[in-house]
């Protein structure tokens, strides 16, 4: 079980689509029931590594990890992102996500902070016709 039908996942993969027109950068949803470490950065990580989404050309892809059953989620973005937007664009990113869920709106939300990442990695990692879509856009589940 989710907290997103299987429409849910179409909205998020096509809104990660739309978000990813504007850059080269990369974004990946993840869903699975419970965190599997007492530490949900290590399981991001993990799930970075096993995505393969550390090995984009210029270090721009972005994973949202959620652990919905553990209430747990981690924005994780690799070096050359992280180099750019800093910290605090992390937090405010996760303090908006932490309201959205706790509010319920599960994909809204989460619409909004892929549009958001989306805009960030446009800003440092625009798009021009030599990029190619490096990862799957579609929501791995856990």
């Amino acid at each position: 079980m989710s907290i997103f039908s299987e429409s849910d996942l179409e909205i998020l993969k096509s809104c990660i689509e739309k978000a990813e027109k504007a850059t080269s950068g990369e974004i990946r949803l993840h869903v699975e029931a419970v965190c599997s470490h007492d530490v949900p950065e290590k399981r991001a990580h993990e799930v970075f590594q096993d995505l393969g989404m550390h090995q984009t050309e210029q270090k721009n892809a972005i994973l949202i990890y959620l652990a919905f059953e553990s209430k747990k989620f981690v924005l994780w973005g690799d070096q050359g992102i992280h180099d750019r937007v800093g910290q605090d664009f992390w937090d405010k990113q996760a303090q908006f996500l932490s309201e959205q869920l706790k509010g319920g709106n599960f994909v809204s939300g989460m619409q909004k902070v892929i549009e958001q990442l989306g805009l960030a990695l446009g800003e440092f990692f625009p798009w021009d016709e030599s990029d190619k879509d490096e990862l799957d856009n579609s929501i791995s589940t856990g």
